[in-house]
């Protein structure tokens, strides 16, 4: 190999190696858009996945607000998100994608983004994950 050759490839190696140190990291995916969990209404009383607030993506939130008055009767936190603070937090988020009545009325089933069950004993507020 002749020596303008050499030179040549040792500057080709150069310049990619200090392009792949340089290189910008691609942007984290960005979550898509949560599901929208319907309300759920029942005897008079409206179930809701709380979907905005500070808490929305990391408590799993549940309010029962009563039809007749607005006025919220309780609300329960179905589920925690732990999260890895060296990853973009909201494609961590975790956000509950449906709402429905099941043992006769008695049991509010609740189903996460991810396919978690949880199951809310409405006499209770007890939660159990299923």
């Amino acid at each position: 190999m002749n020596r303008r050759r050499a030179v040549a490839v040792l500057l080709g190696a150069a310049a990619v190696s200090a392009s792949l140190a340089f290189a910008e990291e691609a942007p984290a995916k960005k979550r898509v858009a949560p599901p929208v969990a319907p309300t759920l209404t029942a005897k008079g009383v409206r179930y809701l996945a709380i979907t905005h607030g500070d808490e929305a993506g990391r408590a799993g939130l549940v309010s029962a607000t009563s039809v007749a008055t607005g006025r919220e009767l309780w609300r329960v936190q179905i589920f925690s998100v732990r999260y890895d603070f060296d990853k973009e937090t909201d494609v961590q988020d975790l956000f509950i994608a449906t709402l429905k009545l099941v043992n006769r009325g008695r049991t509010l089933l609740v189903t996460d983004e991810r396919g978690g069950r949880y199951g809310v004993a409405l006499k209770t507020r007890a939660v159990t994950k299923l």
